[in-house]
């Protein structure tokens, strides 16, 4: 049975609690993870973790071994973490067709060279393995300087087909509704985030973060747009043909 991260402890309450209240980016976090938990079945056997950062969708996979492959110099602080792999852009150290499944979340904005890169992961997949890829669309510069793409909906696809892979299954997430409200989260964020004075900071959190967290989380639950002209991220399974 697949494991679901629950609220089980006081420990994981609380870092629920923290979450919900301080990172500007719990919407995102909060339904990438709800959407990968849901199409977790594709994710078994040999897997590979590519360029994931501290393997945060591990726990809801059932899978024989699990590789983490990742770059030394990123947008983020790798140190500390215990990577398999490391590979250089071009080449992923492995023998050809070594993985059933392969992970993919919000990466390959961070990838300049995304031909050579799909190449790669057509070599290291087996035939018919699947693969869980998310990839934002509307978002902020981010693990500046590595940040290189946005790609719609029909971008993704068409470049994915031509590098010989299946689409089994794409959604935009979510609405242009969710996707104004992180926006506002974000531009509050900002202004806290330039202050130089603590005391401020502090009252500034008081004043404006920690109401508009708790009032855009909230609204967050109500689903009063079905337009997603506007949207967050792409989530797509696609399968190697």
């Amino acid at each position: 049975m697949i494991k679901k991260r629950l609220l089980t402890n006081e420990k994981e309450f609380w870092k629920w609690i923290l979450s919900f209240l301080l990172n500007p980016s719990y919407i995102i976090r909060k339904l990438l993870y709800k959407a990968i938990y849901n199409n977790s079945q594709n994710i078994k056997g040999v897997v590979l973790d590519f360029w994931c950062w501290e393997k945060p969708y591990k726990d809801l996979f059932k899978y024989k071994k699990y590789i983490w492959v990742d770059y030394k110099s990123s947008g983020h602080d790798n140190t500390r973490n215990d990577i398999d792999i490391y590979w250089d852009w071009k080449k992923i150290p492995v023998d050809n067709e070594l993985f059933d499944s392969f992970i993919c979340t919000e990466v390959l904005e961070h990838v300049f060279d995304i031909d050579t890169t799909l190449n790669e992961i057509y070599r290291v997949l087996k035939k018919w393995g699947k693969w869980i890829i998310t990839i934002p669309f509307f978002v902020w510069e981010h693990e500046i300087p590595y940040d290189f793409a946005r790609y719609t909906y029909f971008a993704i696809e068409d470049i994915l087909e031509k590098h010989k892979f299946k689409i089994l299954k794409h959604e935009r997430l979510w609405n242009s509704y969710l996707t104004l409200l992180q926006l506002n989260r974000l531009y509050i964020s900002q202004i806290i985030y330039w202050v130089n004075n603590k005391y401020l900071i502090i009252l500034l959190n008081i004043l404006l973060w920690f109401p508009a967290q708790i009032i855009i989380n909230l609204l967050s639950l109500l689903d009063l747009s079905k337009n997603q002209n506007i949207y967050l991220n792409n989530i797509l399974v696609v399968e190697k043909i």
